[in-house]
C-alpha cells in the first residue's frame, strides 16, 4: 500500500521531464519556424501544447501522458519541415546576359546608368564592385551589415522593337536589389499604395493585411499570411521600408528577398534627380538588411 504514492510521484517526476523536453523542443522550432510550417501542422502542434498545458494544470497523471504523447508526436513530424523552411540557401550572384561588350563600347546613358551603381556601392562602403553583366547589364554582390545583396540593373530599352542604338537617348532599366531569406517563406509581396487597390478592396478583389501602422498602411499594400505579418513587419522592418520607398515591389518567395524598382523610368515620370537612384540602392540593400536580420533573430 506504502508504494502507490510513491509510484505516483516517480509518475509525475517523468511527466515533468517529459514536458520539460517537449516544451524546449517547442522553443526550438523559433517563431519562425513555426509560424512557416504547413497550416495543418502548425495548427495541430499549438493545440497539442495548449492540451498539455491543460493537463499539467489539472494534474490528470493519465490525461498529461496522453496529452504528453501527442505533442511529442506533432513535434517528430515539425521538426524536419521547419528546418527545411529555415534554411537560408546561398545566394546566387548577379545573372550575366552573354558576353559583355568592351567598355569602349559603352553608350553614354549605359556609363550614367553605371556611374550610379559605383555611387550606391561607395555609399554602402564599396569602392569597385561593379562588374558588366552583359552588353546592357551591370551587378555586383556585396556585404551590408553581414546581409549578402546582389544587385542587377538590366536595360530594356533596347528590347523594342521601335529603338535603335541610334535613337537611344536614355535608358528604361530596371534595378532588383535581393538578399537570402529562410526558403519557407513564399507568397509575399508589398507595393506602394494606389487607387486600384483601394478600389479592389472595395470590389471584394483583392485583401491586404492591415498591421496598424497608420504611416505604413497608408504607404504599401501588403499581401500575406496574417500569422506571419507582424512577426516579418515589426517595427524597425518597417521603418526601413518607409525610408526605402520608391521602390515598385517587395517580394519574399524561394529563399529570396527581392526588391524591384525602376531606374531612368523612375527618373522621367518623379522628376528625380540623377542622384537618387543610387540612394534608392543603398535604401533598398540596408532595408533587405534590416529585414534579414529581423527574420533571423526570430528563428
Amino acid at each position: 500500500m506504502s508504494e502507490g504514492p510513491y509510484r505516483l510521484g516517480d509518475a509525475r517526476i517523468r511527466l515533468d521531464e517529459l514536458d520539460a523536453l517537449a516544451a524546449d523542443r517547442h522553443a526550438a522550432l523559433g517563431k519562425l519556424g513555426r509560424a512557416m510550417l504547413p497550416t495543418r501542422l502548425r495548427v495541430a502542434l499549438e493545440l497539442a501544447r495548449s492540451d498539455a498545458d491543460r493537463a499539467r494544470v489539472e494534474d490528470d497523471l493519465a490525461s498529461r501522458e496522453r496529452a504528453l504523447l501527442v505533442w511529442t508526436r506533432e513535434l517528430d513530424e515539425a521538426e524536419p519541415e521547419a528546418a527545411r523552411a529555415r534554411e537560408l540557401l546561398p545566394l546566387d550572384p548577379p545573372a550575366r546576359t552573354g558576353d559583355p561588350v568592351p567598355y569602349l563600347f559603352e553608350e553614354p546613358a549605359m556609363a550614367t546608368l553605371r556611374h550610379r551603381l559605383d555611387e550606391a556601392a561607395r555609399a554602402l562602403g564599396y569602392s569597385t564592385p561593379t562588374v558588366r553583366l552583359g552588353d546592357r547589364a551591370y551587378g555586383m554582390s556585396i556585404d551590408v551589415d553581414g546581409a549578402p545583396i546582389a544587385v542587377r540593373i538590366h536595360d530594356e530599352s533596347l528590347e523594342r522593337s521601335n529603338v535603335t542604338r541610334s535613337q537611344l537617348l536614355d535608358v528604361d532599366a530596371f534595378t532588383a536589389v535581393c538578399t537570402n531569406i529562410p526558403r519557407g517563406l513564399q507568397g509575399i509581396d508589398v507595393r506602394p499604395q494606389k487607387w486600384r487597390h483601394a478600389v479592389g478592396e472595395g470590389l471584394g478583389l483583392l485583401h491586404e493585411l492591415k498591421l496598424g501602422d497608420s504611416a505604413f498602411d497608408a504607404a504599401f499594400f501588403v499581401r500575406c499570411p496574417e500569422h506571419l505579418g507582424s512577426l516579418l513587419f515589426q517595427g524597425e522592418v518597417r521603418q526601413a521600408l518607409l525610408d526605402a520607398q520608391g521602390f515598385s515591389s517587395l517580394q519574399l518567395e524561394g529563399g529570396v528577398a527581392r526588391i524591384v524598382f525602376g531606374t531612368a523610368m523612375l527618373d522621367r515620370l518623379a522628376g528625380i534627380t540623377q542622384a537618387r537612384p543610387a540612394a534608392l540602392v543603398v535604401d533598398a540593400a540596408r532595408a533587405l538588411s534590416v529585414l534579414r536580420r529581423s527574420l533571423l533573430q526570430l528563428g
